[in-house]
């Protein structure tokens, strides 16, 4: 079995012998019996507990923490580690056996990436044929962010685990998630978006299926499903109901009526009605990224890796550039959209909403979100009859998707079909 300890692996195996490395005391302590100073080894054997006295009957305290010193040092020696290696540029794993330090690569720069491969790497090299694989959710949860820190959406990625971990023990297995497990998730999040809901299920899916993957675990338990959406969830509005949302943006207390420039609201509001993106685009989008003269915007940061929802070259529609043109006159920062909490901003969008005096904009606020802007631009496109292929490359997704998760279906979208036919 592995246990995780202080940052590094640590077998606790059932015996011992030549090909594997040696058992290894969990902790030590002195005792005073009859008079006399005593070493305690304490270690597990087959997952209990169990006190072993060491050889020393009988000494002063200070022969006997010098004693201690030594059995600790030969109990570290004994432990898996993982060590830098100038020569190879990448960490190393170190194992004794039989008294001999045996080393394997694990092609890692990185310390947090190469522990999690320390336990498939133990049985790949036949030095823990008794080990099992028996990662917990709290070990899944660790590697699976510590393999996506780098990544856009890390800080949302591990509020949704600490969410995770608020209602599933650290310990628990992760070949022991059932079904029944999402219902009292679901339960327990009663009142939250099915769409938050969804996020955190292939959160919580990827982790496990990674400790899968990676050797941590040996098998998972069952896959979450996702739950169908309500249609207030796939809300899409109308250009008209757009152009209203703007009007109310631009009279907010930083809006351009009472302050002469663009908020960041209203210019998110137009980057999305245009381009389509999800808000992680334009939260780090750069002033540098967007060529006015060649009119297109890259949303991909320099230097980042996108495996999944890519960031895609998108060009500047006519009505869309003389709002750039104007923003970046105005702009103060090289960020587009300076100190952008969106959470924040459409608290107070929705909260403008309710207190218009159209009664469209207060219908909509209490179910207006950042995603309906994304959702509604691509289900226009499609009812434009334009290819999902080409509203991918724009949004960044697959045609698949396009069809599958954003464009929703509304009976005009098909009236000037059923009139030519």
């Amino acid at each position: 079995m592995l246990h995780s300890n202080n940052g590094g692996w640590t077998p606790v195996m059932r015996t011992i012998n030549s090909s594997k490395p040696t058992r290894h005391a969990v902790g030590f302590r002195v005792i005073r019996e009859d008079g006399s100073n005593r070493v305690v080894w304490l270690d597990q054997i087959e997952g209990e507990s169990v006190s072993v006295r060491d050889k020393i009957k009988s000494a002063t305290p200070k022969l006997a923490r010098e004693r201690l010193k030594r059995l600790e040092k030969l109990a570290r020696d004994q432990q898996p580690r993982v060590v830098w290696c100038d020569s190879k540029n990448s960490y190393q794993l170190w194992v004794k056996i039989d008294g001999r330090t045996r080393r394997v690569g694990l092609s890692e720069k990185d310390h947090d990436l190469a522990l999690q491969k320390v336990p498939r790497k133990m049985i790949e090299m036949g030095w823990s044929a008794d080990v099992e694989a028996r990662a917990t959710f709290g070990d899944a949860i660790d590697a699976y962010l510590a393999a996506r820190r780098d990544r856009p959406g890390a800080t949302q990625r591990a509020s949704i685990c600490a969410n995770l971990l608020s209602f599933f023990t650290h310990e628990k297995p992760v070949s022991s998630f059932t079904r029944r497990d999402q219902t009292d998730w679901q339960s327990f999040r009663e009142g939250i978006a099915a769409g938050t809901l969804n996020a955190e299920t292939q959160v919580l899916n990827a982790a496990l299926n990674q400790a899968v993957r990676e050797g941590l675990a040996a098998s998972r338990g069952e896959k979450w499903e996702k739950l169908a959406e309500p249609e207030a969830d796939r809300l899409v509005i109308s250009k008209s109901d757009w152009a209203g949302i703007v009007d109310v943006a631009a009279n907010m207390l930083r809006g351009s009526v009472r302050t002469g420039r663009l908020s960041n609201l209203e210019l998110y509001l137009y980057l999305v009605r245009y381009t389509g993106g999800r808000r992680s685009f334009y939260a780090d989008l750069k002033w540098d990224r967007i060529d006015l003269e060649r009119k297109v915007i890259n949303f991909a940061v320099v230097g980042e890796i996108y495996t999944t929802k890519k960031r895609p070259f998108v060009p500047i529609s006519d009505e869309l550039l003389p709002i750039l043109k104007r923003a970046k006159a105005e702009a103060r920062s090289k960020s587009v959209l300076s100190r952008t909490n969106f959470d924040t901003m459409f608290r107070s969008l929705r909260a403008a909403m309710a207190r218009s005096n159209n009664d469209r904009m207060r219908e909509l606020a209490p179910v207006i979100h950042s995603h309906a802007f994304r959702r509604s631009f691509i289900t226009w496109c499609v009812a434009e009859g334009f290819s999902p292929w080409v509203i991918g490359k724009i949004t960044g997704n697959s045609s698949r998707i396009i069809e599958k998760t954003y464009a929703v279906y509304h009976p005009d979208h098909a009236l000037g079909l059923v009139n030519k036919v």
